[in-house]
């Protein structure tokens, strides 16, 4: 499941017996992680200019800083880019993709998104406006093969507005039901993967059932007559009148894009995304893709060990389901970026606008944190705004961890991601802000 933002806690503790059972599995990656770090392959490939001297020295001391985060910390493996319009600054990868010998986390690894996916919703959605088949006031019951009404305001229509800025008022309060809306791509029982206490209580909702389509999904969340409905599916508030992040929400938002393009989702975004930004290595479905190229994914145990976990399929999968690598999120980024200075060629410049202004009031939350990379403060479509202004998403499911934000002042973009849920992941984060800034005024004089 796609959690929303929160994840971000930054320690560095490590307990003795972890660092002493770490210590053998890391200290080959650690000789990876300097031959990366001189090299700097992807780095500064782009830039030459009168300043590239400051710029590859500031590479070299984010090559170090995130090496050593990744070593003192239980985090596997992770990748990180930082972007302008024109350029990659900025890209590198550090860690492993599996533990096995001589295997190294890369740029080309690929690893699913978590909720950053829901950008590429907000992005399809924005794609019918601009191709007239789709309004952000029109009403999903007008959509839907079937009708969606908040129980407590049964004549309050919900909008595709209402779903794209998380105002629907359909809460993720279902994630509590006993029938597993989950399944495995391994054939085996997550009980028996490993001995981890830990692990399998995170795991616990998985199963090895069959997967259902979406609009199974949405009933049995949705409608009264569905077997996983309760009121408490959706809050006590008319639509469009108070924030409430939905995973599930974001999922018929994709089945609208379905609906109104005549495409399978997978099929749509392939399509109109992926092939035109050069996204080769991105999908939604591991089966797509090249295997040697995927990392596994790892949660923690009770000493803070790393265990891996299964491959795992979601029913809504657009919540936070989409598999990619660092390459080919550059490019997205660098499309995004693209589009906040009215030069993107996916969108309008007038859907762009669209697509990143906040649309919500203070009215709509019942509380706003300051913190800078908050991605629950406003929101536009499916992008959110902090009070900082960062233009941003944040991830979180089982083995992930990632975020993506854009700079509208210096129109730079971030994108990191972890197969490991380990919150000094936050550090990451906090590290790259600083070297965004850093960098900065050497790059805005190319």
């Amino acid at each position: 499941m796609a959690y929303p933002a929160g994840y971000a806690t930054y320690h560095n503790y490590v307990s003795c017996k972890q660092k002493k059972h770490m210590k053998k599995l890391i200290c080959s990656i650690m000789i990876l992680f300097l031959i990366i770090g001189c090299q700097s392959q992807d780095s500064t490939k782009h830039l030459a200019n009168k300043n590239l001297d400051s710029i590859v020295l500031e590479n070299e001391n984010i090559d170090t800083t995130l090496a050593g985060l990744v070593y003192r910390n239980p985090i596997v493996g992770i990748a990180a880019s930082v972007i302008s319009e024109d350029s990659v600054i900025y890209r590198n990868a550090f860690g492993s993709d599996s533990f096995l010998p001589d295997s190294k986390y890369s740029p080309e690894t690929i690893q699913p998104l978590a909720s950053v996916s829901k950008t590429f919703i907000g992005l399809s959605i924005m794609i019918l406006v601009d191709q007239g088949k789709l309004s952000l006031d029109e009403k999903i019951n007008d959509i839907l093969p079937y009708k969606i009404t908040n129980p407590y305001h049964p004549d309050k229509a919900i909008t595709i507005r209402h779903l794209v800025t998380h105002t629907s008022t359909i809460t993720d309060d279902y994630d509590d039901i006993d029938d597993s809306i989950l399944w495995l791509l391994e054939e085996y029982k997550a009980e028996d993967y490993n001995s981890s206490p830990n692990v399998k209580d995170r795991l616990s909702y998985f199963s090895l059932g069959k997967p259902i389509g979406f609009d199974q999904y949405i009933s049995n969340v949705c409608l009264a007559e569905g077997k996983w409905f309760t009121k408490d599916n959706f809050l006590n508030h008319e639509p469009g009148t108070r924030y409430e992040y939905s995973n599930i929400g974001a999922t018929i938002a994709a089945r609208v894009v379905e609906l109104k393009s005549g495409q399978a989702f997978m099929d749509f975004t392939e399509n109109q995304i992926f092939k035109k930004l050069n996204m080769h290595n991105t999908s939604w479905e591991y089966g797509n893709l090249d295997n040697n190229l995927i990392s596994n994914l790892y949660e923690l145990d009770s000493l803070n060990n790393p265990i891996r976990i299964p491959r795992y399929h979601e029913a809504g999968y657009p919540e936070g389901q989409l598999k990619s690598n660092a390459v080919d999120m550059s490019n997205y980024v660098q499309e995004m970026l693209r589009g906040l200075s009215g030069k993107g060629k996916i969108l309008t410049n007038t859907s762009y606008k669209t697509l990143f202004t906040p649309q919500l009031s203070e009215t709509h939350f019942e509380e706003r944190s300051d913190f800078e990379f908050d991605d629950e403060y406003n929101v536009g479509v499916f992008w959110s705004t902090s009070k900082a202004g960062l233009i941003l998403h944040n991830g979180a499911m089982d083995g992930v961890y990632s975020f993506l934000y854009l700079n509208p002042i210096n129109k730079i973009g971030v994108i990191a991601f972890s197969n490991t849920t380990d919150n000094s992941f936050g550090a990451v984060r906090t590290e790259l802000r600083t070297f965004e800034k850093q960098i900065m005024p050497a790059a805005n004089k190319r």
